[in-house]
């Protein structure tokens, strides 16, 4: 397709199935053919041009799914970089394309040389400290009397590390080592940083499968971003806080949410605020078991590392401030299944 988050889905989508291949497919294009291209985000600060082959006479289907879409090539427009190559859709609902960047674009998801900052842990409930110096990481505790320390050597390749949580003083630490995970989280007025603790062991849960979330709250930086909400999204998400599953739909500005993998049949359904990608949530629905005594904010950010496909999540808050200060998060939902739909519906 054209990018990641355009021609299938329209410029104002980014959320649809993708696979990718490791070399151009559109250098040139078969008989009956012509190259077409399109910037869905030209005002990023480093946008992305998508590049592949097309029949003429589809065109204007096409443009429809893409606005942006323009016969010619992105090296006309300066995107001379080549960076993937990936397939969307389903049957004759689908394209292949090629990602470009400028030459002189930065390396996209580059983890930091340094780093410290305080995180809220999302299943613990609790709050630890990090510190990046080089591959030098290191973990203590925050906010309480506690004194142990974990060492470990950062991947600036992966951004992450694996943690040996079984210390002298470390309360409760997992049975098995766990793969630390360096994400960067974007919502709509705000961005931070995360870690997600997986088990490569698989003795916790499937490789890759997110057990737990800690969020960044010493260095939220606050600014607008151009992500868009997404007008449909049908995904499973992985509750850190309460260890389940949900399932949430979003269809043009309805919300809905139901447990997943489970037997429980509550529903909750809100009204999505698409400026701000968010909804308030009263989880006090028949059926609901232990719901919390107040409406959360439900914000959706999309979440990006080097080693692995993007993704959203769901962070809760208290705006009323009862339960914490209005702006501390509460829990965070990982996406770890998704189906998604073009502008006109279609499943792909």
């Amino acid at each position: 397709m054209i990018s990641r988050v355009a021609l299938l889905l329209g410029a104002g989508s980014v959320l649809q199935a993708s696979s990718e291949a490791a070399a151009p497919c559109c250098q040139a294009c078969e008989p009956g053919k012509e190259k077409y291209y399109s910037v869905p985000d030209p005002d990023e600060a480093h946008p992305e041009c998508g590049e592949c082959c097309l029949q003429p006479s589809r065109y204007h289907f096409w443009k429809w799914f893409e606005p942006k879409l323009l016969r010619g090539d992105c090296a006309s427009q300066g995107f001379t970089k080549y960076k993937s190559t990936g397939t969307d859709g389903v049957g004759l609902i689908s394209v292949t394309s090629d990602q470009y960047v400028r030459a002189d674009a930065p390396k996209e998801k580059a983890c930091p040389d340094k780093l410290h900052a305080v995180y809220a842990d999302m299943h613990d409930g609790d709050k630890k400290q990090v510190i990046l110096s080089g591959k030098a990481l290191t973990i203590k505790p925050s906010g309480n009397n506690q004194s142990w320390a974990v060492n470990a050597e950062f991947d600036p390749i992966s951004c992450s590390a694996v943690v040996d949580f079984n210390v002298p003083g470390k309360p409760g630490p997992p049975p098995v080592k766990l793969t630390a995970t360096l994400w960067y989280s974007i919502a709509a007025d705000f961005k931070k940083t995360e870690f997600e603790f997986t088990d490569q062991s698989g003795t916790l849960a499937a490789k890759g499968f997110p057990l737990n979330r800690w969020v960044d709250i010493s260095d939220v930086i606050h600014e607008k971003s151009s992500k868009s909400c997404p007008a449909y999204l049908r995904a499973v998400f992985a509750d850190m806080h309460d260890g389940d599953k949900k399932e949430v739909t979003i269809s043009g500005t309805s919300l809905t949410i139901k447990p997943s993998g489970n037997n429980q049949t509550w529903v909750v359904k809100s009204a999505l605020d698409v400026a701000t990608c968010s909804a308030s949530i009263d989880f006090n629905v028949p059926g609901k078991p232990s719901p919390p005594p107040v409406k959360l904010a439900a914000t959706f950010m999309y979440t990006t590392t080097s080693a692995a496909d993007d993704k959203t999540e769901i962070e809760f808050t208290d705006p009323s401030g009862s339960l914490a200060p209005a702006s501390f998060p509460l829990n965070h939902w990982v996406q770890i299944s998704r189906e998604a739909r073009g502008a006109a519906g279609i499943m792909i």
